[in-house]
């Protein structure tokens, strides 16, 4: 990794420290061990960095570190001096976890997903299936470009030109919403 991506893998680090040592307290049920342990799961994080897929759930991989690391210290330390969870329940207490934080994040985005809904609705419907086409059915510009009677080139400044349009439009939509709510 370069210095920037370890700057931004510590910046997501640092945005999910509240949730991992809850995470570890939850597994341990013991603060001070879960502080231990946090240390090490970062060490291991930062050592393993190179497996974590960017642009993937950070969280998620950061909860397996985790996982790995507690059932590790279990081994050393011996089962009931880390966590009183055997691997099978730690497997479901880390799905149920997975599942919270996917409902979370969909309710954070809630209001930028009806903004976009929105802004598509305000485009021409030629220009919301140019879209579909290219971003849901993954078919390449040269095929819509032949649909449409347009060059490729066209039809990615097309693309390109909407995709501005829309996140303009977003961007403007929840400014407005946050300015509705003050």
């Amino acid at each position: 990794m370069t210095a920037l991506e370890d700057t931004k893998l510590a910046e997501m680090l640092r945005a999910e420290t509240r949730g991992l040592v809850g995470w570890l307290l939850l597994l341990t049920g013991n603060r001070d061990l879960a502080d231990e342990l946090f240390q090490d799961v970062c060490l291991e994080v930062w050592r393993t960095r190179s497996r974590f897929e960017e642009g993937g759930d950070f969280g998620a991989w950061v909860r397996g570190v985790a996982r790995h690391v507690v059932l590790r210290e279990r081994r050393r330390r011996g089962r009931s001096r880390v966590t009183p969870w055997s691997p099978e329940i730690i497997d479901r207490l880390e799905a149920g976890q997975a599942d919270l934080a996917a409902a979370e994040d969909d309710r954070r985005d809630a209001p930028r997903r009806a903004a976009l809904a929105t802004c598509l609705g305000d485009l021409d419907p030629s220009q919301r299936t140019v879209l579909a086409r290219i971003y849901d059915d993954r078919v390449s510009h040269a095929v819509v470009a032949r649909e449409i009677g347009r060059s490729a080139d066209a039809v990615k400044m097309l693309a390109m030109r909407l995709r501005t349009k829309l996140k303009d439009c977003v961007a403007r939509r929840l400014k407005e919403e946050e300015l509705d709510v003050l």
